[in-house]
């Protein structure tokens, strides 16, 4: 069962953004978690929210109702099936630009009028791992590497380039098949 506390802090979050309470799904464990996955679910543990005060839970969930909100989770497995069944390696640096705009926006929509509060948070949370400061709020140190500047448009160029090559190529081998018939055949 959902801690009242929880639940408490899920329904002010859900309300101050608007969005019908999410399922949420307690898990009792020491591990820290708090993670949206497909749908509109969020996934909380007890190592997680028992060292947070009602109002760092209350922006830990505000994060996480942001993503329910625009439904990142789905975004975030859609985008990573469609890379995956263009069968091209090389789209690891663009996915992970678009969950780094995912976790931005969900930072921007979490502390709206609570910055310093909640950049404190990321702060606490995030254990010792870099952070680079992004309009005054923290994202995870691995959503950009510098190599990705360029790295996340060689996959979808290298696949924009097929997919116009490949029709051209058909276009002229077909051109060229009467000929090739008649001569060689």
């Amino acid at each position: 069962a959902v801690p009242p506390r929880v639940q408490d802090a899920l329904d002010r979050a859900s309300a101050a953004l608007g969005v019908a309470v999410p399922a949420v799904l307690y898990v009792d464990l020491a591990v820290p978690i708090a993670t949206t996955v497909f749908g509109r679910n969020i996934i909380l543990s007890r190592g997680f929210i028992d060292p947070l005060d009602d109002a760092d839970l209350e922006l830990i969930i505000r994060h996480e109702v942001a993503h329910v909100r625009h439904d990142d989770a789905t975004a975030g497995v859609l985008w990573h099936l469609a890379f995956a069944a263009l069968l091209v390696p090389g789209f690891e640096p663009l996915e992970r630009r678009l969950h780094a705009q995912r976790e931005r926006s969900a930072n921007v929509t979490a502390a709206k009028g609570r910055e310093d509060r909640y950049l404190s948070l990321v702060a606490r949370m995030a254990r010792g791992a870099d952070l680079c400061a992004d309009a005054q709020l923290g994202l995870e140190a691995a959503a950009r590497r510098p190599e990705d500047r360029w790295l996340m448009w060689a996959a979808p160029v290298l696949v924009t380039s097929l997919a116009v090559a490949l029709p051209l190529s058909h276009a002229a081998f077909r051109h060229d098949l009467p000929y090739l018939l008649s001569h060689h055949c």
